[in-house]
């Protein structure tokens, strides 16, 4: 299992490991921060597939939000958003894994790295339901 960042090491301090168990790699190439099993040999791999990422939002979320008065989220609106955060990670770590010279490809070989990404315990603070509601508008002045 490996797991990587391109986020840049000047504004994040990164641990040894994860609480996975993952091992920092270090000075790996092109990338700012890999984490691999320890012992994992990842100069094999010339290729990257991405899977599609697990988008998951923070436990009680749907239920805290609806909380709020005027506020209704469903799951269905739960479900755009994950589909929404799914495309857009997708779109910016596709680009940032071309950008740093990694060739992406849609087939599993021996040569190529599984990524499975996912997002956890996703918080959206202010979310748009885009559901209709029911408001009045007061004006002073015609026009």
């Amino acid at each position: 299992m490996a797991s990587f960042s391109t986020l840049s090491k000047d504004k994040w301090e990164f641990p040894e490991y994860t609480v996975e168990g993952l091992k920092r790699v270090p000075n790996p190439e092109s990338l700012t921060v890999v984490y691999a099993e320890p012992g994992a040999n990842l100069t094999q791999y010339k290729r990257v597939y991405i899977t599609e990422p697990l988008v998951a939002f923070k436990k009680n979320w749907q239920r805290d939000q609806n909380r709020t008065v005027g506020t209704s989220i469903s799951t269905s609106d739960m479900d755009r958003g994950k589909k929404a955060v799914a495309e857009l990670f997708m779109d910016v770590f596709t680009k940032e894994l071309e950008n740093g010279g990694y060739q992406l490809t849609q087939e599993r070989a021996e040569d190529v790295l599984i990524v499975k990404p996912a997002i956890l315990d996703l918080d959206i603070n202010a979310p748009d339901s885009m559901n209709a509601t029911m408001g009045r508008s007061y004006s002073r002045i015609a026009g």
